[in-house]
């Protein structure tokens, strides 16, 4: 894939940011009067969903899966791509002979 490098540098990005950074980042993304979730709701014409996510005792847990998840893919996606980098040319041979595409 010619993007390869892009999408490194994009899945890496957050595991190279301070935590602190990090949650600054999300908590201005969550915030309830100018930020990108509640914006992008109203943009949408979904004003009924905007919530203070973070405020919100239904919302504030499930709020934290996401920037959770971001910050800590980068350290996984370097393991897939060194295992994948590190599969035998034999097998994708084998792979081909036997028809796969």
């Amino acid at each position: 894939i010619k993007e390869a490098p892009f999408y490194r540098i994009v899945f890496f990005f957050p595991n190279i940011m301070s935590v602190v950074v990090i949650g600054i980042l999300w908590t201005s993304i969550y915030n309830p009067n100018l930020g990108l979730v509640n914006s992008g709701l109203e943009f949408l014409g979904l004003e009924n969903w905007a919530r203070p996510w973070l405020g919100d005792e239904n919302w504030a847990l499930p709020s934290l899966v996401l920037p959770s998840i971001w910050a800590g893919i980068g350290l996984f996606m370097l393991m897939l791509m060194g295992g994948i980098a590190n599969v035998s040319k034999s097998y994708y041979e084998a792979a081909e002979i036997d028809g796969a595409n």
